[in-house]
């Protein structure tokens, strides 16, 4: 991915700047997507991590954390950074993959509370 000029490669430790892109485009993304999802963001302290917690109707739910590196946890998703060239397509990719799989087979239809 390029951030402010540098190609991102996987496990490269990123600049404050950079980690403040990734975190800025990550909660602009979950509002945008919050009147349709129940999606808790939750940013991680140390690096560019985010996680998102998608809530499924049903009360279940589905993580999913967008990095550049490897972790020893576990998650039910992991959208690696440098698997691509924008942040827009990593956007699409979360949204057209990532949700509609989660729509039709693993949380059924995702949608607020009441």
């Amino acid at each position: 991915m390029w951030i402010n000029g540098c190609n991102i490669k996987r496990n490269d430790q990123l600049t404050y700047f950079q980690i403040k892109y990734i975190q800025d485009k990550t909660k602009e993304m979950v509002k945008r997507l919050s009147d349709k999802h129940v999606i808790h963001l939750k940013k991680s302290v140390h690096s560019e991590a985010c996680y998102l917690k998608i809530r499924g109707n049903q009360g279940e739910s589905y993580i999913v954390s967008i990095r550049n590196h490897s972790s020893s946890h576990s998650f039910d998703n992991e959208i690696y950074l440098s698997d691509f060239r924008t942040w827009e397509e990593l956007e699409d990719y979360f949204i057209c993959e990532v949700l509609s799989y989660l729509k039709t087979t693993a949380l059924g239809v995702i949608k607020p509370s009441p």
